[in-house]
């Protein structure tokens, strides 16, 4: 572990900060598409366009999240567990940036 036994707490805090709203982002578009898809004959609603702002700031929030990753690797912070976990939490939301640009989610392109 770092010196002084203490593991950081950005570093969570930054992965609490990049899953919720990307829970919340993938939720809210299963809605929309499972529920009010039709809306969409009409243009795109203010609410997936208010939606699609998510994955916008999760992506600079993914850059910062992969960073501590690596530091979390090379400090050792927290335990053989953790930090596989940790690795895990970022690749998903890298995949989730990557899906979100393969369909052009990410920004506004319509």
């Amino acid at each position: 572990m770092a010196e002084g036994k203490q593991s950081p707490r950005l570093p969570r805090l930054l992965a609490i900060s990049t899953v919720a709203p990307n829970s919340f982002y993938i939720l809210g578009f299963a809605l929309f598409m499972f529920l009010f898809v039709d809306e969409l004959e009409y243009g795109v609603p203010f609410a997936l366009t208010v939606l699609f702002v998510i994955p916008i700031v999760t992506t600079i929030l993914t850059v910062a999240l992969l960073l501590f990753t690596v530091l979390a690797w090379r400090h050792r912070y927290w335990s053989l567990f953790e930090r596989p976990h940790y690795s895990l939490v970022a690749l998903t939301c890298t995949a989730l940036v990557i899906w979100s640009y393969h369909w052009n989610l990410l920004g506004f392109y319509y």
